[in-house]
């Protein structure tokens, strides 16, 4: 099933929300990812089409700081500080 994008998702960063994978655009570069949480563990993909990286984060723990660490990986690959909007 394909899904596609709503509305725009103005929340901290330009982005869009859509049935499952998110859609960020980080200083001009998309970000596609797909995560979830489960008592015990948590994962999240995601893509960056135009470098062509690909982020996976696995944990068997709760309460991973699963934001921060996300934010962290698109800095790495976008130079962009999280919260600097760069959209």
């Amino acid at each position: 099933m394909f899904t596609s994008v709503k509305a725009p998702n103005f929340r901290g960063s330009p982005g869009f929300s859509t049935y499952g994978p998110t859609a960020h655009i980080i200083d001009g570069q998309w970000e596609l990812g797909v995560g979830g949480v489960h008592p015990g563990s948590a994962t999240y993909w995601s893509i960056y089409p135009v470098t062509g990286w690909v982020g996976v984060i696995l944990s068997n723990y709760d309460g991973l700081p699963m934001q921060e660490i996300t934010g962290q990986q698109a800095q790495a690959i976008t130079g962009v500080k999280p919260g600097d909007g760069g959209g």
